[in-house]
């Protein structure tokens, strides 16, 4: 199967097949070049990694000049990567603190109401916002744990919340946690199984939308029983509000 016929099997949006395929900012920054703009360069991960993000920052104003990326990911998080970049481009390091993976998926966007992939693969996208804070302690001198992160850019591994606080990465990875753990296994053993297509704050409701697959798409429980059970199970284990709609 092609990347093409991968993407488009994923429901992915034409912006970010654009970018997946013809990034604008994929390349490196030469120490060279570096000096010739009169800024530091910083790399970073400093060791081996799937993303590798050069960035060029004016030390008088800390203000990212130029920033480039090379990545040997997959198609989201080589679109998300040149997003992101571009987003950094021209901002102090302290405001690209700020950048969240949801403001770096809205970016690769269509229309402003259709998710520009799976929300499972938002995990992806946080890929590139750990090296960029890493990109930032390596500049400060610091540790990444002891970055002022804005907190709603903060991953869930990075603070404790209640479930409705959490970021949709936080929110995707909690579901997919409590179906590994108490669902997951039931609709193997029958044959199907089962995917989180996105989150949505509903009014009270935390709305869970998923897609059934394999025997599960057309078993008679699927829309009763079974439904229950998980609907159940994920308002036990992390919101009394939360609803699982099928789609």
């Amino acid at each position: 199967m092609g990347i093409d016929s991968l993407v488009a099997n994923n429901h992915y949006s034409q912006t970010m097949m654009e970018r997946m395929n013809a990034p604008l900012h994929q390349g490196e920054i030469t120490p060279q070049e570096a000096l010739e703009w009169g800024t530091k360069l910083i790399v970073a991960p400093r060791g081996a990694g799937a993303i590798r993000l050069y960035m060029a920052i004016e030390e008088a104003n800390d203000t990212i000049k130029v920033a480039k990326f090379q990545c040997y990911g997959t198609p989201v998080m080589i679109a998300s990567s040149d997003v992101a970049v571009e987003l950094c481009l021209g901002k102090s390091v302290d405001e690209v603190l700020g950048l969240t993976i949801e403001r770096i998926e809205k970016a690769l966007r269509d229309s402003d109401d259709t998710p520009a992939f799976p929300s499972r693969k938002l995990s992806e996208v946080q890929t590139m916002q750990e090296v960029i804070y890493e990109a930032i302690a390596t500049y400060k001198g610091v540790e990444v744990a002891s970055l002022e992160i804005p907190k709603a850019t903060q991953t869930p591994q990075q603070k404790e919340d209640t479930f409705r606080d959490l970021t949709i990465v936080g929110k995707v990875k909690a579901v997919d946690r409590v179906i590994d753990e108490h669902i997951r296994a039931m609709l193997v053993a029958d044959g199907g199984n089962m995917e989180i297509l996105d989150i949505k704050e509903n009014g009270p409701h935390i709305d869970i939308y998923i897609r059934y697959l394999g025997a599960c798409s057309g078993c008679a429980s699927a829309n009763t029983g079974t439904l229950f059970a998980i609907e159940a199970t994920l308002k036990k284990e992390l919101d009394e509000h939360i609803r699982v709609l099928p789609i």
